[in-house]
């Protein structure tokens, strides 16, 4: 679960997190994943984990500060109705368009912290010694004005 989520979330930062500073759009998520980029470093998400013996928290944050609350809920409402996929197809997306669905299905907690323009942090927390599915998918949303 721990290595899956890191790959989900690191894909995210690295493919749909870069925006163009003046238009404000995606400049990589429409590659397939297979697809190498090359970011500047001042580009790079921070990848960050704790673990107490009982929880597991992975922390990513980027500088772009562009993951807005309609997409997570967009993306969660298709994976939900059973559309995986769906909106990536018709909006010419490389991802598989799952990858929030599986962060937030897999993780006891899912926190974003956003900083629009110039950070986004996402936050999941795992409950190691819990084998059954997260009880109930727990989503806070925080945006700093």
């Amino acid at each position: 679960k721990f290595h899956h989520l890191a790959d989900e979330l690191l894909m995210n930062a690295i493919y749909d997190a870069p925006v163009d500073p003046l238009t404000k759009l995606s400049r990589y998520n429409h590659l397939t994943r297979s697809v190498n980029v090359e970011l500047d470093p001042s580009e790079y998400a921070r990848l960050r984990y704790g673990y107490d013996g009982t929880l597991l928290a992975l922390s990513i944050d980027d500088p772009f500060g562009a993951l807005k609350r309609e997409i997570i809920l967009k993306y969660l409402k298709a994976c939900l109705e059973g559309q995986f996929g769906k909106i990536n197809e018709r909006e010419g997306k490389g991802g598989g368009g799952m990858g929030l669905y599986q962060i937030m299905t897999s993780a006891d907690l899912f926190v974003t912290n956003i900083k629009p323009g110039h950070k986004t942090e996402i936050i999941v927390i795992l409950n190691v010694h819990d084998r059954s599915p997260p009880k109930g998918h727990c989503f806070h949303y925080f945006i700093e004005r």
